[in-house]
């Protein structure tokens, strides 16, 4: 069995789906795969979903995480967060850190866990990010307004997953980001 195939058929179906609403037999049999394999590969249901989890947290967050990463004014680290929510398809459907987030208490203790690192670990980027740019200067604590920021994020990719267009997504963002001072 392909532990590859059966992760990636699964990210898409939680992804575009309800995470909870997506059965273990649809996944096999997008995937070609026998549900014993999933208990071999992973453990359990609730493994499959924390290697998901931990699958798109190395290949879709780690695109935003990386423009915190790189450093420039805020103003353009908030631009470049607006860009990757709005802009494009690949949220169409929303995040699936995000509709994982929401469904925590439905979900098992190592998937809960891999939200609860996946978030830590935003938050810290994010934080560093604006402390390096002295996030202060506003009056704010620099790990209240990384968390008010990921909360946007949040937000924007619902919406966009809602059906808001980008244009309408865009101008919600720098509503949100305008309080800070940096849209």
């Amino acid at each position: 069995m392909d532990g590859d195939l059966l992760q990636h058929q699964a990210m898409l179906a939680y992804w575009y789906d309800d995470p909870c609403a997506v059965s273990l037999n649809s996944i096999c049999a997008k995937a070609g795969a026998p549900k014993p394999s999933v208990y071999r590969e992973f453990g359990s249901e609730d493994g499959l979903q924390r290697a998901v989890l931990d699958r798109y947290a190395q290949t879709v967050l780690a695109d935003v995480l990386t423009i915190f990463e790189t450093g420039g004014g805020s103003a353009q680290i908030l631009q470049a967060v607006i860009d990757f929510a709005c802009d494009g398809t690949r949220f169409d459907r929303g995040c699936l850190f995000f509709k994982m987030r929401a469904a925590k208490p439905r979900l098992g203790p190592l998937t809960g866990a891999m939200l609860e690192h996946i978030q830590s670990n935003a938050l810290l980027t994010i934080e560093h990010a604006l402390t390096l740019d002295k996030a202060g200067r506003i009056g704010l604590d620099a790990p209240l307004v990384a968390h008010y920021i990921l909360e946007q994020m949040g937000l924007a990719m619902s919406l966009r997953a809602q059906g808001i267009k980008s244009d309408q997504c865009r101008a919600m963002m720098q509503v949100a980001f305008a309080p800070l001072g940096w849209s």
